[in-house]
């Protein structure tokens, strides 16, 4: 019986050790380096080029903690992936903070005029036109850092592109 008893408690072991190192690894290398993050920069226009057809939407942007949130950061962890999944789109001075593409996607190939006047075509390239919230949960829900988070109460701080 004794023998029985320490051949569970083995594999038991075993069994919380191999998860814990699979979640781990999991965790790990869901992580994008730098080098990923540095090929995902180029496709991001920043938010000075969707400022030339939406100025009014700009100027909200501009004024909301979104603009603000790579500054917001401790200067060691500005190259910190896990940092600026949620504070950036990238560690170039024209995608620092959370801008337009954060939510609407890389902007490299919608983000032209002709292309912007089609909707369709724009989505079809890659425009993301979030609706509800889900797309905030993305960042407001992943850090213990963060309080709780109301979309409609935060929407009216940052509404834009749709009636008001």
């Amino acid at each position: 019986m004794q023998r029985l008893f320490e051949m569970r408690s083995f594999r038991l072991g075993l069994g919380m050790a191999l998860a814990i190192v699979t979640c781990g690894s999991v965790w790990l290398f869901a992580q994008p380096n730098r080098a990923q993050c540095q090929r995902m920069e180029n496709n991001y226009v920043g938010a000075q080029r969707c400022r030339g057809c939406h100025e009014s939407e700009y100027k909200v942007w501009k004024q909301s903690a979104h603009a603000k949130a790579f500054d917001v950061l401790p200067k060691n962890e500005r190259n910190n992936t896990a940092c600026l999944q949620c504070h950036s789109i990238g560690t170039a001075v024209h995608v620092q903070g959370v801008q337009c593409e954060s939510c609407h996607g890389p902007g490299r190939y919608y983000s032209k005029p002709e292309v912007m006047v089609d909707s369709t075509l724009a989505r079809s390239v890659g425009l993301k036109v979030p609706r509800g919230g889900r797309a905030c949960l993305t960042c407001h829900k992943t850090s213990p850092k963060v309080r709780k988070f109301h979309y409609r109460s935060m929407w009216k701080k940052i509404a834009h592109g749709r009636k008001k």
